[in-house]
């Protein structure tokens, strides 16, 4: 609704309300609460965009679910006698600068202060226990630490919880501090020091993934548990040149500033800000984590080593936030020893030029969307005991122009090569023998308008 009035003095005898009553009132400027009336319900004031001043009382004991979503504050002051918040309550309030909180809410609830790109002081949380996900999610803090928002009380940061702050420059975690939990800095493209004090034993996955000018993170000997769900903390962290853990660390251990599992058999996470240009994955690892080179940019050439399985988007780019974000490999040479490929391993590259396989004889099967849209790719080298080339394998790389097709393949699945329209792909055979694969053999699309298979009696033109 959109009514006429601007201010509102809620009447003396009115106990209970619902929830959305003052919801999108875009007029609403000032409102007075009652001495009787203690919950301000779901939805209240959402919307109400011209509310810039809310007169608390003592009666109140609860704020619903994004009771204050979208208004004009710039102060609050909530009274003690507040004992339960809802998440997004004070959410997208765009004006707001200043919080005093109760004493008696011991945790700020999820998405409480999301999109708040103006507030920097919050007050009175020396009871706060946690800071739940997403809770000042784009705040306009510079700095967080143990002075203002991470008291002595709280153990746990929630998922999301300083997610993209604009201007965040410092982040102190103090000792008090138990688990950080996944992506709790996340995005926060300013932030260029964090100090991680005695004391914390968890930080999860991502935690500071996106922190582009972030280079140097000093773990303590506290810490037992690094990531989760098979991922570390940096990813897209360009600045990061050294990860260095304690031995304390329960799953992971560093080597030369690379994070191995403790047994070293797989590599876990490398450094995108490290300035080598090359890296020779330990003796002995077996595996090559998902995403471990993506945005790597001062890397030029890996040895692989004897690796035997090789994870999804190893290489993959972004441009992130305008800082290069691309792995500046050109060329990948996998090892005999190498036993499983995934899908994506090697997608979305923008500098890998030569890709070879050849070595690799224990791959029958060429992966979905293998290296789907690395446009830079020229050559692809396969080893004779391929048999399939699975759906999209190469869908996407424009500059493909050579690659060999074995005797021995049976399928080459849809869109396989579409879009590698100067594409000449060399068949170890007749075009008798290729043609005789039937048309299911060869899927929809499988090649671009142009391409050629090269067979040892002619070409076969698509």
């Amino acid at each position: 609704s959109n009514t006429g009035f601007t201010s509102f003095t809620l009447p003396k005898n009115v106990k209970e309300l619902g929830s959305s009553v003052f919801k999108e009132n875009k007029k609403l400027a000032s409102f007075t609460w009652n001495n009787v009336a203690s919950e301000v319900g779901r939805y209240f004031f959402d919307g109400c965009l011209a509310l810039t001043d809310f007169k608390f009382t003592d009666a109140l004991t609860s704020i619903g679910y994004r009771a204050f979503y979208g208004t004009g504050l710039k102060t609050i002051v909530i009274p003690d006698t507040i004992t339960s918040i809802g998440g997004g309550a004070f959410s997208v309030n765009e004006s707001l600068t200043s919080v005093t909180w109760s004493k008696n809410v011991t945790t700020i609830p999820s998405s409480c202060f999301d999109g708040d790109s103006k507030l920097t002081n919050i007050s009175n949380v020396d009871e706060v226990t946690k800071i739940d996900s997403g809770a000042f999610y784009g705040a306009g803090f510079t700095k967080v630490d143990g002075t203002n928002l991470l008291k002595s009380k709280v153990t746990t940061i929630g998922s999301n919880a300083f997610f993209n702050l604009p201007n965040l420059t410092e982040v102190v975690i103090p000792g008090n501090v138990k688990t950080v939990e996944s992506q709790a800095f996340r995005n926060n493209l300013k932030l260029e020091k964090v100090t991680i004090e005695e004391g914390v034993a968890t930080i999860e996955n991502n935690a500071f993934a996106a922190c582009i000018k972030l280079k140097e993170v000093v773990f303590p000997s506290s810490l037992v548990s690094y990531g989760n769900s098979g991922e570390g903390l940096f990813e897209y962290g360009v600045g990061i040149e050294n990860i260095n853990l304690s031995e304390n660390v329960e799953q992971y251990k560093s080597v030369d500033g690379v994070v191995y599992t403790k047994n070293l058999d797989t590599l876990f996470e490398y450094p995108r800000g490290n300035k080598r240009e090359t890296y020779k994955i330990i003796d002995g690892a077996k595996k090559v984590n998902d995403k471990v080179f993506a945005a790597a940019h001062y890397l030029k050439e890996v040895d692989f080593n004897k690796v035997t399985e090789i994870g999804k988007h190893i290489l993959a780019d972004t441009d992130i936030f305008g800082i290069n974000g691309s792995s500046a490999i050109e060329k990948v040479k996998t090892p005999d020893t190498l036993e499983k490929l995934s899908s994506t391993a090697f997608s979305n590259s923008k500098a890998l030029k030569t890709l070879d396989l050849s070595l690799s004889t224990k791959i029958d099967v060429i992966p979905s969307e293998i290296a789907k849209n690395s446009k830079a790719l020229e050559t692809v080298t396969l080893p004779e005991t391929i048999t399939k080339i699975n759906s999209n394998a190469f869908n996407g790389c424009v500059s493909l122009t050579s690659i060999n097709l074995p005797k021995g393949i049976k399928e080459i699945k849809s869109n396989a090569f579409s879009e590698a329209t100067n594409l000449i792909a060399t068949y170890d055979g007749t075009k008798g023998e290729f043609l005789g694969l039937g048309e299911d053999a060869i899927g929809y699309g499988a090649f671009a308008s142009g391409a050629i298979v090269r067979c040892s009696d002619g070409d076969i033109v698509y």
